[in-house]
């Protein structure tokens, strides 16, 4: 009686785990998502790559990479592509495309400088 319910219902907790097919749907999306895929389905990271490559230490006292990508970057790619993005496009929306984006954009900036994220 109650022993037989019991394996019945762990059983369809097994068959339901929907996140197992989940992971493997996003994996099989990582071999495919290419910078030049992404710029070409969203032209707004297109200028991103050109705003960022003109990005320079323009001296003072410290330049820090990583404030510039948080604090101006990250918030407008975030709308563009990965698991937060507005996007309808499965591509877009899949998590890889922020980590693409991100290893893409993220080397255009210069070092960092006498910053916190420098100690030495």
């Amino acid at each position: 009686g109650a022993g037989g319910g019991s394996n019945g219902s762990r059983a369809r907790s097994d068959r339901a785990a929907p996140r197992t097919a989940s992971a493997g749907a996003v994996s099989y999306l990582a071999p495919v998502v290419t910078w030049e895929l992404l710029a070409e389905r969203e032209p707004a990271l297109a200028a991103l790559q050109l705003e960022l490559s003109a990005v320079r230490d323009e001296g003072g006292n410290s330049f820090c990479a990583n404030k510039y990508w948080y604090v101006r970057v990250a918030p407008r790619v975030t709308e563009l592509v990965g698991a937060q993005a507005a996007a309808d496009d499965p591509l877009l929306s899949a998590p890889e495309a922020y980590t693409v984006a991100y290893e893409v954009l993220y080397r255009l900036l210069p070092n960092c400088r006498n910053c916190v994220c420098v100690p030495w």
